[in-house]
């Protein structure tokens, strides 16, 4: 049998959809190529049977009507037919691949309709989560309900999931996603099953570099220590708290980095790279409204010797600051 076939495969938004399909339309029926994609024989014969097929799980498959394709039997085969039926099923949204097949039966033509549902989130379930919530994830992932979806995102979702427990401490956190199919075709429900396990806790704390002075140590300066959780933003954050206290106790310099962490899930080896300079006393007087710590910001210490042109450097800066709150 001669079969010719008319198809768009939609797997992008579905606007861009309409707009590939009606060029795939177009470029198929252009008058140099019409005779080759359509047998003059076959025009103008009536449409004499209709196959719709849907690749959809079988419990998922609404019968498609040929009246809801818009194709009566009897009715004239002939280009504006194909494209007028891709574009009305287009416009309906509800399909990520369309192909329209014909081939000639003892009473005219036999059109068969093969059609991919869009599969797209019904509904989103997130089940044992307890660190974070339904909508910390949500707003990490970018996943909502009415998304289009496929394979490759949901496994996309999952590195996402793991990826956020990860950075909390939860090495040993485990993902699966789940979809189940409802009655109409395309929408699915996702199921996102979360195991948290123990979180990996911080075994020792390594300071490479310069060691702590007693008033930091004593002090707790870190922010964190032995026995917390590996939380990723809450050590960084610590660590530059950390570098700000060093500096406001005559550390002008100092330089503290999270140099990395070595993961053996449950403990874990946290290494600091600590720099921390020479100590200075700053006397500042008659500051008047410019506060302290902008005029420590302005004076902005090096690791440079402070000789008079670094002297006269910092002076400067300092000045310009008074300038630019309006004291010539």
């Amino acid at each position: 049998k001669y079969r010719r076939r008319y198809s768009v495969a939609a797997r992008i938004r579905m606007r861009l959809i309409a707009l590939i399909g009606l060029i795939a339309v177009s470029f198929f029926l252009a008058p140099s190529r019409a005779r080759a994609e359509i047998p003059p024989e076959f025009l103008g014969r009536p449409i004499a049977s209709i196959e719709i097929e849907i690749d959809a799980d079988a419990s998922a498959r609404r019968t498609l009507t040929p009246r809801e394709l818009g194709v009566p039997i009897g009715a004239i085969f002939d280009r504006a037919l194909l494209r007028d039926t891709i574009e009305r099923l287009l416009d309906t949204g509800r399909w990520a691949d369309i192909q329209l097949l014909y081939q000639p039966v003892d009473d005219g033509i036999g059109l068969i309709a093969r059609l991919v549902p869009r599969r797209h989130v019904a509904r989103i379930d997130i089940i044992g989560n307890k660190k974070l919530s339904d909508e910390e994830i949500q707003r990490t992932t970018l996943f909502f309900e009415d998304d289009d979806f496929d394979e490759a995102r949901l496994a996309q979702l999952r590195g996402q999931i793991l990826h956020q427990y990860q950075s909390l401490g939860y090495d040993d956190a485990d993902v699966k996603i789940e979809t189940r199919i409802t009655d109409t075709p395309g929408a699915e429900v996702v199921r996102v099953l979360i195991e948290e396990k123990e979180p990996t806790r911080i075994a020792t704390i390594i300071v490479e570099g310069d060691p702590l002075p007693p008033a930091l140590r004593s002090k707790r300066v870190l922010g964190f220590k032995e026995g917390d959780t590996v939380d990723l933003a809450h050590i960084e954050s610590s660590i530059k708290e950390a570098e700000i206290e060093a500096r406001e106790r005559g550390y002008l310099t100092a330089k503290f980095e999270l140099a990395r962490i070595l993961r053996d899930p449950p403990k874990a080896a946290v290494y600091l790279k600590v720099r921390l300079g020479d100590r200075y006393d700053i006397l500042i007087r008659g500051n008047g409204p410019i506060t302290r710590d902008e005029i420590l910001d302005a004076l902005a210490p090096t690791d440079d010797p402070l000789s008079a042109a670094v002297l006269l450097a910092m002076e400067q800066r300092v000045i310009d600051r008074f300038h630019r709150s309006g004291y010539p």
